[in-house]
C-alpha cells in the first residue's frame, strides 16, 4: 500500500472534486454557469482541468511504478524520472491555462458590458432595462470566468505541486 501512496492521494483528491460536481450539479451551479457565462470559456477552463487532473493521475501512477522498482536497481528508472519530470511541466502549463482562461473572460465580459449603446434621453424606460441586462450580462461572464478559471488553477495547481515535490524526494 505504501509504494502506492502518491497515486492514492491523487485518487483521494479526484474522488472530491468529483463529489464535489456531483453536489454544484445537484445545486444547480452549472445550469447558472451555462446561462451566465455567454462567452463559454469556464466549460473550456473546466476541460482543461479535467484533462490535465488526468495527466497528472498518470504521472504519478508512473512515479508510484519507478518508486516501487527503485532508482538504484534500474539504470533506465533515472531516465523514466527526469522525462516524468520534464512532463509535468505541461501540468504547470495547465495551471496557467486555466487562469488565463478566465482572465481572457474577464476581458470578454468587460468588452460585453462596456460596448453597448447607452440608452437615449427622454423615456427611454425599455432602453434602460436592455442596458442594465447587458451590463448584467457582461459581468455575469467576467466574474464566472474569473471563478472557475481560478478554481480550476489552485486544484490543479494542487496537483503538480504534490507532484513535483514526489518527484525531488525520489532523486534523494
Amino acid at each position: 500500500m505504501r509504494e502506492k501512496r502518491l497515486f492514492l492521494q491523487w485518487t483521494a483528491m479526484a474522488s472530491l472534486i468529483v463529489v464535489g460536481a456531483f453536489f454544484a450539479h445537484r445545486l444547480g451551479w452549472f445550469d447558472l454557469l451555462y446561462e451566465g457565462d455567454a462567452t463559454r470559456l469556464s466549460f473550456v477552463a473546466l476541460a482543461v482541468f479535467a484533462v490535465s487532473s488526468l495527466w497528472c493521475g498518470l504521472l504519478t501512477w508512473r512515479l508510484d511504478a519507478i518508486r516501487r522498482e527503485g532508482l538504484a536497481e534500474n539504470e533506465s528508472n533515472a531516465y523514466l524520472l527526469k522525462r516524468l519530470k520534464i512532463r509535468l511541466g505541461h501540468g504547470w502549463h495547465a495551471v496557467n491555462a486555466c487562469v488565463e482562461i478566465g482572465l481572457l473572460g474577464t476581458v470578454f465580459g468587460l468588452y460585453m458590458m462596456l460596448n453597448g449603446d447607452t440608452p437615449a434621453g427622454g423615456d427611454g424606460t425599455e432602453a434602460a432595462k436592455a442596458f442594465v441586462a447587458q451590463i448584467k450580462a457582461g459581468m455575469a461572464t467576467a466574474f464566472l470566468t474569473t471563478l472557475v478559471g481560478g478554481i480550476c488553477g489552485i486544484l490543479l495547481g494542487l496537483q503538480a505541486h504534490l507532484l513535483s515535490q514526489a518527484i525531488e524526494e525520489t532523486e534523494l
